[in-house]
């Protein structure tokens, strides 16, 4: 696939199913109970994996227990990757304090916050090319196997990769620019601004999961060389 060809099917493969779509939507909508967002996360990687076997439709929701053990695979992948970010903003910021954080300490010091959005970006590079070699070897520490996800960046092409995920995390930004501008601290109390600001963000959520799996799935070289 070409450049549009893989963001036009990236963008438009949440809406193949709309079934499929409210079903994850209720899972993401109760992941205060913990174990329906986990189940989530693991039919996030099966979207990997349908879309590197080339399928069109979303995958079912079947075999749960699979899809639970790989939602645990995809959040302690997500929670390794996200360590960098988590050094800098403890080094920046000298505390773990993320009410003062995300009040504003990062967007009053824009220094910081482009420090912050740096590290991110580049672990982002190494995480989503991680997430898919998992689910290709269908190993866990596949997703740590830097030598091998770096030698199939270098397959898809540096500039190309790099390109496709600028553009890609540019999208997701985007997708959640209206919710950003729109956040205020009352916003965050309960009622009902509350209750559609969640709804609003768990349907964002559940788009951006899905686009961004189909994304990792398509961007994958599958003519690997296994030196």
């Amino acid at each position: 696939m070409n450049f549009g060809e893989v963001f036009f099917d990236s963008l438009s493969y949440p809406f193949k199913d709309l079934k499929k779509f409210l079903i994850l939507f209720v899972l993401f909508l109760g992941s205060f109970l913990l174990i329906p967002l986990i189940v989530g996360y693991g039919y996030l990687l099966r979207i990997i994996e349908h879309s590197l076997k080339g399928e069109k439709g979303l995958p079912d929701f079947n075999n749960w227990g699979e899809l639970f053990t790989k939602g645990i695979d995809y959040l302690v992948v997500n929670a390794v990757y996200g360590i960098p970010s988590l050094l800098v903003t403890f080094l920046l910021f000298k505390k773990l304090d993320f009410n003062s954080i995300s009040n504003g300490l990062i967007f009053s010091s824009p220094v910081n916050m482009l420090i912050l959005v740096l590290v991110g970006f580049i672990a982002g590079i190494v995480f989503i090319m991680a997430l898919a070699n998992l689910v290709y070897e269908n190993r866990f520490f596949a997703a740590f196997d830097f030598k091998r996800i770096f030698h199939l960046i270098g397959m898809v092409g540096w500039k190309k990769y790099l390109f496709y995920v600028a553009v890609y995390t540019l999208i997701l930004n985007l997708i959640s620019l209206p919710l950003l501008i729109f956040l205020s601290p009352h916003i965050l109390t309960f009622g009902a601004l509350y209750i559609i600001f969640t709804l609003i963000n768990s349907i964002l959520s559940v788009y951006k999961g899905i686009f961004g799996s189909r994304f990792k799935g398509l961007i994958y070289p599958l003519k690997i060389n296994k030196n």
